[in-house]
């Protein structure tokens, strides 16, 4: 039987990443302003078409670091292989982390105390509730912890895909 299972969801920006992000549009913003006024006051020399590429580049660059603030995470299960990718401005996708589920060591609820030697990949939004760690053997042979926030879809996925000795310690998925 094939097991396909996708879940996206949009990853909540902190209040850091908030401040950051208007700060950071309101210095390019600032920066385009001064560009044209540069611009504007030297209409024939060379100083206005400098003032206006750099006007031109602050407003890109506004809108690119804008952009970058938009994070999306897409979780796909697909026949016992999990993968996770960051969707950034619903246009650039970057894989984060891809394993096996027969790979997974331990199913556990997330603690803010995690205390590890190994990776952490970090894939949810930090103020969910359900928060699961899985200890995993990620491609490459290396052990990681992924925290995931999977929906109650993706847990019925997983639950065919991971073994049972695994999943017995985790109450919630029973």
């Amino acid at each position: 039987m094939d097991i396909f299972v996708e879940q996206l969801f949009l990853k909540r920006n902190s209040v850091v990443e908030t401040i950051a992000k208007i700060l950071g549009v309101i210095i390019l913003g600032l920066l385009a302003g001064v560009s044209l006024i540069v611009a504007l006051f030297n209409l024939l020399g060379l100083f206005s078409s400098l003032g206006i590429l750099g006007a031109a580049a602050a407003g890109y660059a506004a809108y690119y670091y804008n952009g970058m603030f938009y994070n999306e995470f897409e979780y796909i299960l697909t026949n016992g292989e999990f993968d996770i990718d960051r969707i950034c401005n619903k246009n650039k996708r970057k894989r984060i982390a891809s394993f096996d589920c027969k790979n997974v060591e331990r199913v556990y609820k997330y603690d803010s105390n995690l205390n590890s030697d190994s990776t952490v990949i970090f894939a949810a939004n930090v103020d969910a509730e359900n928060l699961y760690c899985l200890d995993v053997v990620v491609k490459g042979g290396g052990k990681a912890i992924v925290v995931i926030e999977p929906n109650e879809k993706m847990i019925n996925g997983m639950k065919k895909c991971i073994s049972r000795q695994v999943l017995r310690d985790v109450s919630d998925w029973n």
